[in-house]
């Protein structure tokens, strides 16, 4: 039955035209809404909704989550206020053609939007932004990731909106906070106040110290707020913040702010207490003091990370396992100098979930004796060459809740992994590369745990050579739910594994990596892109085989691709390229190393059309001078090229 479901759903979409035509001329009989509803969700799903799909098959409903349909634009959003005039709920992320346009619709006829979600939307300005702010008086989250023509004067204008309780301005690299424009909208902010705001993600912005204090000053109730690798920040942010402008404050993350010391953390701990979730990766300057003041001015700590920060000693971690009973999430991945005597009794505390050890290559089995337990259920091991196979499953045999493991380049055995293969089910994230016993036998094994490859949403296996396409196949039958997956340097692999895509009604793959496999072909990745039509990334290095065919398949069928990476595929040329920064309008990040065929006047030849572009990798044998040259030239046509 779903199988013949599938067929017809198909038959449907390839005769679209056909639909479309006999709609316009009247002559369409009204079809049934249980009908309209299937197919929507259809072509939702494959990311093929555009304005004439709207038209024939749009029913009502209070949520819309159009992510990824890259054909939606004005006409589609009129559609949807006709219908759903009610509607809450609107994600429109990654919609290329979103313009102020639609969002000035949506503000006009959606008076009831909640929750608008409009990431990678990167022609969205302040134009729309003032419209937002000023008739949708019940807007509550409002997500503009990544679309970087936002800047501060849209920012004046959403300070306005009253009613936003959430804001995420992360990407967004024109965003200061600072209001120093002449223009009338900014030079009001210094006076605003806006105290909804409760969650502030302002995520690799360029949010200044004077921006964290006109922040300070407009919003009293931020509880959670996310400034990780905003690196215009300097120490004077601290001393704003410390001031207790947000007595409400549970969340805060600093991640990359590496200046950052002992000192300025004793000074937010002072001022926030009821702190629960604090990140201070990448600080290689701290020291146990900043464990002392976590310790004792932080009574209510649930999550912690601490990845790359060298400067703590083990006493210092040992001090935070005896006296942070709290914790249920602790990072310290890249505290390479982390012993056992550091992390023994991390076991002791009873409320922990995830633990994240990532390069802790100093760790013995004997700190994994005391770790484990019912509720713990993610684990990263990941590069602790010093543990052996049994005290790794002896860790996870305790751990039957267990949904993320990630044990690459572990020294696991076939029978540990044999073990691991039956008697995990709840895994939805599993990470074996490097583990040199992985052969056939054994991944055949995982994918016949029906309960295990059902959840399975990531996969990665890099670097396990014995993996044929035999069990490779076994993957895509048996994981419906498999989203990411890594095959990186498994050399045994072929166009063969992929043939088997055809066979199956739900590829909900969108992220594949297969660099350094060696033995792919067009004939293998253009199959691959006619059957995951929702591909975001795809990284096929290294296989010398490909030529511009099959960039010309993954540009027509894979619209939505936002990262590729095709070095050293020595066939591929300008042509090719040409056709995925024409077709693939939400390309974020393409790598094009030691393809001698690809030009610098081929790429700046289609530049405009690639807007959203933002890392760009490619052969240069230039000096500084074209360099320069050609990078100001491609940042005309590309405004977000980093």
């Amino acid at each position: 039955e779903a199988t013949l479901r599938f067929e017809c759903l198909k038959s449907i979409q390839k005769n679209l035209p056909y639909f479309v035509q006999h709609q316009r001329n009247g002559t369409l009989p009204e079809l049934p809404q249980d009908l309209k509803q299937l197919v929507f969700q259809f072509l939702q799903s494959l990311g093929k909704l555009d304005d004439d799909s709207f038209l024939l098959f749009c029913t009502p409903s209070d949520t819309f989550n159009l992510s990824e349909c890259i054909d939606v634009c004005e006409v589609s959003i009129d559609v949807i206020s006709r219908i759903s005039p009610a509607l809450t709920t609107l994600c429109l992320a990654d919609c290329y053609r979103i313009t102020d346009q639609a969002v000035g619709l949506i503000a006009r006829n959606l008076p009831n939007i909640k929750k608008l979600d409009l990431t990678g939307c990167y022609q969205l300005t302040s134009i729309g932004m003032r419209e937002l702010s000023r008739r949708c008086v019940k807007l509550q989250e409002l997500d503009l990731s990544e679309c970087r023509s936002i800047d501060d004067e849209a920012v004046a204008f959403l300070m306005e909106c009253h009613s936003l309780e959430i804001i995420s301005l992360a990407e967004c690299a024109l965003v200061t906070f600072q209001f120093d424009s002449p223009s009338p909208q900014q030079q009001k902010m210094h006076s605003l106040k806006h105290n909804g705001i409760k969650s502030f993600c302002l995520r690799h912005t360029a949010v200044t110290d004077a921006g964290i204090k006109n922040i300070c000053s407009m919003c009293s109730d931020v509880r959670i707020l996310d400034l990780s690798w905003c690196y215009q920040l300097r120490l004077e942010f601290v001393a704003h913040i410390a001031t207790k402008k947000f007595p409400g404050l549970f969340a805060l993350n600093l991640w990359g702010l590496h200046w950052i010391d002992d000192d300025e953390i004793t000074l937010i701990c002072m001022a926030y207490p009821k702190l629960t979730s604090l990140t201070l990766s990448d600080m290689p300057v701290l020291t146990e003091q900043t464990i002392i003041n976590l310790i004792a001015r932080l009574p209510g700590l649930q999550s912690l990370n601490l990845w790359g920060c060298l400067g703590i000693s083990t006493a210092g971690i040992q001090l935070l396992i005896r006296h942070a009973a709290g914790l249920h999430t602790l990072g310290l991945s890249h505290c390479s100098h982390m012993t056992d005597g550091a992390i023994y009794n991390l076991g002791n505390l009873g409320n922990l979930r995830s633990v994240q050890l990532e390069n802790c290559s100093m760790i013995t089995d004997a700190s994994m004796e005391n770790l484990g337990g019912p509720q713990i259920t993610s684990i990263n091991l990941r590069r602790c060459f010093n543990l052996n196979s049994t005290s790794i499953f002896k860790l996870i045999s305790t751990c039957p809740n267990l949904q993320s493991l990630n044990v690459a380049q572990c020294s696991l055995d076939s029978q540990v992994l044999l073990s691991l293969s039956r008697d995990f089910f709840n895994l939805k994230s599993l990470d074996l590369s490097g583990v040199s016993n992985m052969d056939d036998t054994i991944l055949t094994a995982f994918m016949l745990n029906v309960e295990m490859s059902k959840r399975l949403v990531s996969f990665k296996l890099d670097d396990c050579q014995k993996i044929s396409d035999n069990s490779a196949k076994l993957i895509f039958a048996n994981c419906p739910q498999l989203t990411s997956l890594s095959l990186c340097f498994c050399t045994q692999l072929t166009d063969a594994c992929l043939m088997i895509l055809d066979q199956f009604s739900n590829n909900s793959l969108t992220s594949l990596y297969l660099g350094g496999c060696g033995n792919f072909t067009d004939a293998g990745i253009s199959h691959l892109a006619r059957n995951c039509p929702r591909m975001k990334d795809l990284v096929i290095p290294l296989n010398k085989g490909l030529t511009d065919a099959c960039l010309i398949s993954i540009g027509d069928m894979c619209r939505n691709l936002k990262m590729l990476n095709v070095a050293y595929c020595a066939q591929i040329t300008d042509k090719g390229i040409a056709h995925i920064l024409m077709h693939c309008k939400n390309l974020k990040k393409l790598d094009v190393g030691a393809c001698a065929n690809v030009s610098s006047n081929g790429i700046l030849a289609v530049a405009s059309h690639c807007k959203a572009l933002a890392n760009l990798r490619m052969r240069s044998h230039w000096n500084d001078g074209i360099q320069n040259l050609f990078r100001s030239r491609m940042s005309i046509h590309c405004p977000q090229l980093k």
